[in-house]
């Protein structure tokens, strides 16, 4: 409900180009981008900011007109279930 403010101080050092935080609030997705300036430029940040978006819109789009259900290796409580094991169980359940 109440901003924390910023998660550390503008001094701090950048081990990655860019870090990239993501939260689910009142059902919805918010990022937030930290990138380092000595390597990045604002622009390059902002092209990367909208390309992100871009991409995520199309696989949100993508994902919500599938007609069927995909079950994925993450869908289970399975760790040391291989895709290929995967395969085989939807093939004999016909859960594809």
């Amino acid at each position: 409900f109440f901003s924390s403010g910023k998660g550390s101080a503008d001094e701090n050092i950048v081990y990655r180009k860019v870090n990239i935080n993501g939260s689910l609030l009142k059902e919805q997705l918010h990022f937030s981008f930290v990138y380092d300036k000595s390597k990045l430029s604002a622009g390059k940040i902002q092209l990367f900011i909208e390309t992100f978006h871009d991409c995520l819109m199309a696989t949100i789009q993508f994902c919500a007109s599938q007609e069927e259900v995909a079950i994925t290796i993450s869908d289970t409580d399975a760790t040391d279930l291989a895709a290929d094991d995967l395969q085989v169980i939807n093939e004999l359940f016909d859960l594809e």
